[in-house]
């Protein structure tokens, strides 16, 4: 009897001296993993506007723009609608077509308990110009805790809100919004000091804040547009580009 109560405690000690080695070794678990979904934006270091999104660990719609200067040309470059897939916390976007041009983007990611940042670097080389151009460039994701981006204008009910600079819209299809004006647009940003829109009505990216507003920046042209406010269906927009006004 004696013998087989020192065998059955041998065998408890090792199946818990088993188990401890076994929680010892195990990876630790996805809660420790960190997560970059969201949308995101910021600016290059020469003030031009930067925005993306992350889901499941994949840049996805990664516009940016800047200058370069060459010895037959000098131009503003709009590099738009690009994926990567993040590896561990960075990421590189690269692209190049013969005699035209090439370019390489790279992102890192960093958080704090109040702050989700990402900052990478830019290099474009023109053949078309004979030049190339490098920069800096940094972004803000969805901020850890409460907030959001619709924070600071008033609340009227009913998923409409009212922003003294940018009128009345609904967030009740959020992350769509509807304006009174501007109608359907899906944001991107984290303050209302800088945020882009996709504007289906306008089939683009258009950039803007609350001190600028109505003037706005759209992605696709490098155009500055000046919002004719009040205008609705169709919306009037004055373009510095060509000089002249367009509606959509």
């Amino acid at each position: 009897m004696k013998a087989r109560v020192f065998f059955r405690g041998k065998l408890c000690l090792f199946l818990l001296v088993l188990i401890a080695c076994f929680l010892l070794a195990a990876p630790p678990g996805r809660a420790s993993v960190t997560t970059y979904d969201g949308e995101w934006s910021g600016e290059t270091e020469s003030g031009y506007p930067v925005y993306f999104a992350v889901t499941d660990s994949s840049i996805e719609g990664f516009s940016i723009q800047f200058y370069v200067s060459g010895t037959k040309c000098n131009k503003n470059v709009s590099i738009n609608s690009y994926f990567a897939t993040i590896s561990g916390n960075s990421f590189t976007i690269s692209d190049s077509i013969p005699a035209k041009f090439e370019f390489t983007i790279t992102g890192t990611f960093s958080s704090t308990a109040s702050k989700n940042s990402c900052s990478g670097t830019w290099y474009y080389h023109s053949l078309e110009c004979d030049g190339e151009g490098s920069g800096t460039w940094s972004a803000e994701g969805p901020p850890p805790g409460p907030g959001g981006l619709w924070e600071n204008a008033t609340d009227l009910g009913g998923g409409w809100k009212w922003l003294d600079w940018f009128g009345y819209f609904n967030v009740n299809s959020s992350p769509w919004i509807y304006h009174q004006e501007h109608l359907w647009l899906y944001p991107f940003g984290q303050s209302t000091d800088s945020i882009s829109f996709w504007d289906p009505q306008m089939s683009a990216f258009w950039w803007t804040g609350a001190a600028i507003y109505p003037f706005c920046y759209r992605f696709s042209d490098g155009a500055w547009l000046w919002y004719l406010e009040g205008s609705s269906n169709p919306r009037w927009f004055y373009n510095y580009s060509t000089l002249s006004w367009e509606s959509n």
